[in-house]
């Protein structure tokens, strides 16, 4: 009952894929979550359907955000989210199977952040909706085509989306060089072997995007090198003890208590 009335004349076996396409999309969310060492965002996850994305800019700029008309709510109303900096835009991106789907919202109130509301294809009224413009989903390019090819969405786009919608930059997700957990510097914070397994993180996340970011030729100089430093650090291996000649005089053993039988 509770899909019909989510996801409509929808049949179930394409509600089966979109479950499917959501699953993957959730895993997607849990291994960009852990991640560090980004210039204009932080993540952190709030269990397993909620990743929320906090964008780092001096002054937000002055943009008006589509939501959905009538569209899902959230977990928590916005209203009960935790103050935030004046420089930083939280968003939160959700995988709940109850929707079935993925969907964003704004977590922060800025001035300088309008709301307008619009009819969306592919959605259904949820009766339970709100006046809220901060509560209703983010219209968002990135997902709209959910529901004809859900395997076409990845959490990499939508979060670009989200960086593009608050600072005008050219890669989303660039490095901060300055970040001591990217540093090479002996004299970091950072002890090399959680250097070594982020930059490793770092490396296959971004060589899943569609197109190679500008920072990942010198991510891979960065890790190979602290790979360098790693082994040099290990101690020198101890050495083989040679083993002692054998006597030319051992004899083989012999049986004991065996019982022969006389041959006839």
């Amino acid at each position: 009952w509770y899909q019909r009335r989510v996801h409509g004349d929808q049949t179930p076996i394409r509600i089966y894929k979109m479950s499917k396409s959501l699953d993957i999309f959730s895993q997607e969310c849990m291994r960009i979550g852990t991640l560090q060492g980004f210039k204009h965002i932080r993540f952190y996850l709030r269990g397993r359907e909620e990743l929320l994305v906090t964008i780092k800019c001096a002054q937000p700029p002055k943009r008006v955000l589509r939501v959905v008309s009538g569209g899902h709510l959230p977990a928590s109303p916005c209203t009960r989210e935790q103050s935030q900096s004046p420089s930083e835009v939280v968003f939160l991106i959700s995988s709940y199977a109850r929707y079935c789907r993925p969907i964003a919202w704004i977590r922060t109130h800025h001035p300088e952040l309008g709301f307008a509301k619009e009819e969306a294809p592919g959605w259904k009224a949820d009766p339970n909706s709100t006046d809220n413009d901060a509560d209703l989903p983010l219209r968002l390019f990135s997902i709209e085509h959910w529901p004809n090819a859900p395997h076409e969405v990845h959490i990499w786009d939508v979060i670009g989306e989200l960086v593009k919608l608050c600072i005008d930059v050219e890669d989303p997700f660039e490095l901060d060089w300055e970040s001591p957990l990217l540093s090479l510097a002996p004299t970091s914070t950072a002890p090399y072997w959680e250097r070594l397994f982020l930059t490793a993180a770092l490396i296959t996340q971004l060589q899943q995007f569609q197109e190679p970011p500008p920072d990942l030729k010198r991510l891979l100089e960065v890790h190979f090198e602290l790979l360098r430093h790693h082994f040099q650090a290990l101690p020198a291996p101890a050495p083989t003890p040679t083993p002692a000649p054998l006597s030319n005089h051992t004899s083989s053993p012999t049986r004991t208590n065996q019982r022969r039988w006389p041959i006839h």
